[in-house]
């Protein structure tokens, strides 16, 4: 039997490891994905920001300088009088600009009819045959716009990116004299591809509205005239007129065929777009690293909360163990059993006073057993002395009255030591029996809630149910619930033994009736609440402060508002406070469901609950009534009560306004 309850308890000590180690992994596996998260989001942003301050910096770039060339041949066009010079001043101007911008390779003025003005750093030969413009398309083009774009074409002497701009002609007149164009150089774009400061393995690239390739670090790819329609972020560009740029970066194939995250920018005029690539293994890679450490402390953390775990559950089950194998060694009658736990909290106190009460009931027996003793003895010697008188008595008639005398005394005496010798078997039966009884409730009502913990963890080691997050925080509740009523039932037990041994210690000091009723109604106030009751205070403002242990006084009133609370379904509760000469009377009123009369002279009596469906249902140990009582009293008070079914009841107690010392002291 006792191999079979030390496994129970070994039982309960696993399970309740496994569920110290379920509910920390719990919250180490949140809160490491929760900093996953947040750091997944904050770098999302920032590839995000990244991408697109890069492609907007760029095409920034390519922009500001195509806008600078259109302006300084609009410039040249509109504020050096060239249409109304000669041809060999209109020489002589495009000569300087010519000498100014190293980007322009060539100057051409073209006339409405079949005249052109060439001004080159290249042969004329060479420059009439390299320059690739088409009036007809530049007259028309004109007509619908100022200025004139032409698509990018290569050199076909230096391989090098070329573009021409066209602006018209006027006089201070708006008479239309001719057309300037401007070829320059586009080789800065494939420097700049070429030096972007994006990531290890990042790049970029300038793709036009038909997704030919303009610029990027492979000079070769773009001089084949490579085509990128078929990647997703070029195809939405050229997909439609006009494409709405989202802030948002894409997953996608990139240029090398790798997996890449991308981002472009939009230039306006030309149409074309920035396009940004790191590659998506390297953009993610802190991500990454942060997972691979969040692995390793929550497998560091499941190590330690195992071992963390194991140690609470044996501190929590190791001293239970000891304290029932030891009540049940008590039960056979061994009262030199010894109670050994090196703990500073309750249970510790409760195995100190379960020590004390044996070594009194050991104490009690020994004294019995030797008045027995002394009485047995003492019945020899009055029986001795009897035997004489009688033989006196045959000797003579006055012996005999004497003898007559001297057995009525001793028969007297006899009789009064047969009724100490009864009275103190019936004391010792008495006692007995409250130590049989006190064991036998004391480990019923200990042994409900650790039966509750027991079952209920027992059930959490079910893979369903820990899957079932309703279900595990409901019988996790009912865990904590269930431990709070076992710290309970054993605080209530000690300070019980505390006033039978005549241990309690009395703390007396001056107290405001008032704040501390106050106190009360705030601390009970939300447990009335939920139950949709009134919680009200009142006070005789004639009450002066007394001299009481408020503490103790505190916990008279919070058992009897608590009991209120719990065995009232409508209305409310009353606490009233008045001076009676040299008391306070307190009342406690509820409208709650009343006593029946047959209780009445046992409702003060220790592990006694009145047998209903209503009080099973709201349950409890039946020790606070008379923790009541034993405070009243040893604070120099009386308690009693007033109930009817139905109509609620009224508990009073009196505290004298100068404590004087209590009944029990």
């Amino acid at each position: 039997m006792k191999e079979e309850k030390t496994s129970k308890f070994k039982n309960l000590s696993i399970t309740l490891t496994r569920a110290f180690l379920l509910v920390t992994n719990i919250v180490l596996f949140s809160v490491c994905f929760s900093l996953l998260f947040l750091s997944f989001q904050t770098h999302q942003q920032f590839l995000t920001n990244q991408l697109k301050f890069i492609s907007e910096e760029a095409s920034n770039t390519i922009q500001n300088f195509i806008q600078e060339k259109i302006k300084k041949v609009e410039s040249i066009s509109t504020l050096s009088d060239l249409a109304t010079s000669s041809k060999e001043e209109q020489t002589v101007i495009l000569s300087r600009l010519l000498g100014k911008e190293a980007s322009f390779r060539q100057l051409v003025i073209l006339y409405p009819d079949e005249d052109v003005l060439i001004v080159s750093r290249l042969s004329e030969e060479l420059s009439k045959r390299v320059i690739k413009y088409n009036k007809t398309e530049i007259f028309e083009r004109l007509k619908k716009s100022d200025v004139y774009l032409s698509e990018v074409y290569f050199d076909e002497i230096s391989r090098e990116p070329m573009m021409i701009i066209g602006v018209p002609i006027l006089t201070p007149l708006n008479e239309f004299k001719g057309v300037l164009i401007a070829e320059f150089n586009l080789k800065f774009m494939w420097e700049l591809m070429s030096k972007l400061n994006i990531s290890k393995n990042g790049l970029g690239y300038v793709v036009n509205k038909n997704g030919d390739l303009l610029a990027f670090k492979d000079i070769s790819r773009v001089l084949k005239g490579e085509n990128l329609a078929y990647l997703e972020e070029v195809k939405e560009f050229t997909a439609v007129p006009e494409p709405i740029h989202k802030n948002e970066i894409r997953i996608t194939k990139g240029i090398m065929g790798n997996t890449v995250i991308t981002d472009h920018s939009h230039l306006t005029n030309p149409n074309w777009i920035v396009v940004i690539e790191i590659p998506l293994i390297e953009a993610y890679s802190p991500i990454l690293f942060n997972l691979f450490l969040s692995l390793v402390f929550i497998s560091l953390g499941i190590v330690l909360s195992f071992f963390m775990g194991k140690h609470l559950s044996y501190k929590i089950t190791s001293p239970i163990m000891k304290l029932r194998d030891a009540a049940i060694e008590v039960g056979k009658g061994n009262l030199d059993v010894e109670i050994r736990i090196e703990s500073n909290d309750e249970i510790g106190e409760l195995s100190e006073t379960f020590s004390q009460m044996v070594k009194e009931i050991k104490s009690s027996r020994i004294k019995l057993e030797e008045y027995s003793k002394n009485l047995e003895k003492q019945v020899q010697e009055r029986t001795k002395e009897l035997e004489e008188k009688v033989k006196e008595l045959t000797e003579t008639k006055l012996a005999l009255l004497n003898i007559a005398e001297d057995l009525e005394a001793t028969n007297k005496e006899l009789l009064k030591a047969q009724a100490e010798l009864k009275k103190s078997y019936e004391e010792l039966k008495k006692l007995d029996l409250e130590k049989d009884r006190f064991i036998s409730i004391a480990a019923h009502e200990l042994k409900t809630p650790m039966t509750a913990i027991s079952g209920f963890a027992q059930l959490l080691k079910n893979e369903a149910i820990i899957n079932d997050k309703e279900k595990r925080v409901k019988y996790l509740k009912i865990i904590e619930d269930e431990i709070k009523r076992l710290s309970t039932l054993v605080t209530d037990v000690l300070d019980l033994s505390r006033i039978d041994l005549g241990t309690m210690k009395v703390s007396i000091e001056e107290a405001n009736v008032k704040e501390i009723l106050n106190e009360i109604k705030e601390s009970m106030g939300e447990l009335a609440k939920q139950k949709g009751l009134y919680l009200e205070i009142k006070v005789d403002e004639k009450i002066p402060n007394i001299f009481t242990d408020v503490e103790k006084l505190k916990r008279i009133l919070i058992n009897l508002v608590s009991n209120s609370i719990k065995y009232t379904e409508k209305g409310g509760i009353t606490v009233e406070a008045v001076k009676e000469g040299e008391y306070v009377r307190f009342c406690v009123i509820d409208t709650g469901i009343g006593i029946p009369k047959e209780h009445f002279d046992k409702i003060f009596t220790r592990f006694y609950q009145v047998a209903s469906p209503y009080t099973r249902k709201v349950g409890g140990s039946g020790l606070g009534l008379s923790i009541c009582k034993e405070l009243v009293e040893l604070l120099g008070g009386k308690i009693w009560f007033e109930s009817e079914v139905g109509k609620g009841s009224k508990f009073y107690f009196t505290l004298p306004i100068k404590y004087k010392g209590g009944k029990k002291q």
